[in-house]
């Protein structure tokens, strides 16, 4: 019986190969125990080949099933699905930009920007993916910018919307001011008389200055926003120092805004026009109602003498 010794760290295992004919050559011997270890040693290195393939095979069938997803249109499914093909099988860095994709398209904007940095930080340079992912990159931080300039500029006009809703509520009420009693002299001692009143046209030339004065100010309002739209426009489209490439702003986008200003800037024009009409009107209102004066001479018997007044009336 021949024995072959295998050490493995500190044990000592025996093998002990198949008897053969005690009287063959020790040749035949040495190689049947060869043979039998060979055998085992191929068992155990397919085995594990087999499962370490399994994984692999799973994330494979897992984006096919992904891909179909994402056809449909269904990315917050396909991104997790991706996510899951990469864990099964992270040496396909295929996985995790695929993953990255879905989740841009599906509005995942913090997800994408993750699988992204994690893909170019693992994928070297000349990977076939990497040109692709570095301008889908670039397109997110622009996303992110244009989303962030939009939340801006609703909070700022939220704002001011509440501070006009405020400063309406606090504006102090318009009271009914009774009207003042006034004693006439002379002969008419005793007669109690209502002052007079403001005639309609003085009411229409209130109002025409008052009109007038609110449309100013929404007029200098627009201009002003108007001329901070220009300011930021023109920060964003100014070229940074060193190259020629704008990435701040699309042209469709400064095209847009620039719109938007030229509109604000007509609104402005028009409402500060309107205003200096309505002003102007209710000014001649005002300068037009005052009434012809009226005078009256008033004689009063009081015993022992006679006495006159003469009053001058507007």
């Amino acid at each position: 019986m021949l024995h072959v010794r295998h050490h493995h760290e500190s044990s000592r295992h025996r093998l002990r190969c198949p008897s053969t004919n005690a009287r063959g050559p020790r040749r035949q011997r040495v190689g049947a125990c060869l043979s039998l270890v060979t055998l085992m040693v191929a068992v155990t290195f397919t085995s594990q080949r087999a499962f370490a393939e399994k994984p692999k095979q799973e994330a494979a069938a897992l984006s096919v099933v992904a891909g179909a997803k994402a056809k449909a249109g269904d990315y917050k499914l396909c991104a997790e699905m991706y996510q899951q093909c990469y864990r099964l099988d992270p040496s396909f860095l295929g996985y995790l930009y695929s993953a990255a994709r879905c989740a841009q398209k599906g509005g995942q904007l913090d997800l994408a920007e993750k699988h992204y940095r994690e893909f170019i930080s693992r994928s070297p340079a000349e990977h076939l993916l990497r040109p692709r992912a570095d301008v889908h990159m670039k397109e997110l931080m622009q996303a992110r910018r244009v989303a962030a300039e939009k939340q801006a500029l609703a909070e700022k006009v939220a704002a001011e919307k509440a501070a006009a809703e405020k400063a309406k509520a606090v504006a102090p009420k318009p009271t009914m001011v009774s009207k003042p009693i006034v004693t006439a002299r002379n002969g008419d001692a005793g007669v109690r008389k209502p002052a007079s009143v403001m005639s309609g046209r003085a009411l229409r030339g209130w109002i025409g200055v008052g009109g007038g004065v609110v449309m100013a100010g929404v007029a200098g309002w627009l201009a002003w926003r108007a001329k901070s739209d220009f300011d930021d426009l023109k920060v964003a489209i100014t070229m940074p120092s060193g190259t020629s490439l704008i990435d701040s702003i699309t042209h469709a986008e400064a095209v847009e805004r620039n719109d938007a200003i030229r509109s604000g800037t007509t609104m402005a024009a028009i409402t500060g026009g309107l205003a200096l009409a309505a002003a102007g009107a209710g000014a001649y209102l005002l300068l037009t109602d005052a009434a012809p004066a009226k005078s009256a001479l008033r004689i009063s018997p009081i015993p022992g003498h006679l006495s006159a007044a003469w009053e001058l009336r507007w």
